[in-house]
């Protein structure tokens, strides 16, 4: 989809190339077209790519985690496959998300967990993407008891907390 998304933008900037330098257009409206095109074609590429991640099963192993490696992170060496001997620090990535809680019942948080984020001893960092509040609720624990890393979290609780029934806030 990405490919041939990019595909069309790289004919119509081609065709705008040509009609603008057959009309006598300036060499800045050209590069102009440029610009937005490669603009246009990085935010697809790290959209798609963060959506990818957030739905990527998470393999957790008592020795280290498997995490979703993009092609750019392939071709710079990282299988996906992070040892838990070379993680240097995870942070607590946090943000709005909500909690089913019933058939018609979710609670809503202002601040809550979405996701982690690991550190290398190398300085190289990764994401596991945004991932649902009981995951990560459940994963801290985890990486505390099997790994000896205390995840660093900069907020005790996930911040305001809403009720809603059938859509509609309750107090």
């Amino acid at each position: 989809m990405l490919g041939a998304l990019l595909a069309i933008g790289l004919l119509f900037l081609a065709y705008a190339i040509y009609d603008m330098t057959a009309n006598g257009q300036d060499a800045i409206i050209i590069f102009c077209w440029i610009a937005i095109t490669i603009g246009v074609a990085i935010i697809a590429y790290f959209s798609f790519f963060h959506e990818v991640r957030s739905r990527t099963m998470l393999l957790m192993y008592e020795g280290g985690i498997h995490l979703y490696a993009s092609p750019w992170q392939r071709l710079k060496g990282f299988d996906g496959i992070l040892a838990s001997e070379d993680i240097a620090w995870v942070r607590v990535v946090r943000g709005p998300t909500s909690e089913r809680i019933g058939k018609e019942d979710y609670l809503s948080y202002d601040w809550g967990e979405i996701g982690l984020e690991f550190s290398t001893r190398s300085g190289n960092k990764y994401s596991i993407g945004t991932k649902p509040l009981r995951v990560i609720r459940d994963l801290v624990p985890l990486i505390r008891a099997y790994w000896n890393i205390d995840p660093i979290d900069y907020c005790d609780g996930p911040g305001q907390t809403h009720r809603y029934h059938k859509g509609k806030r309750v107090a």
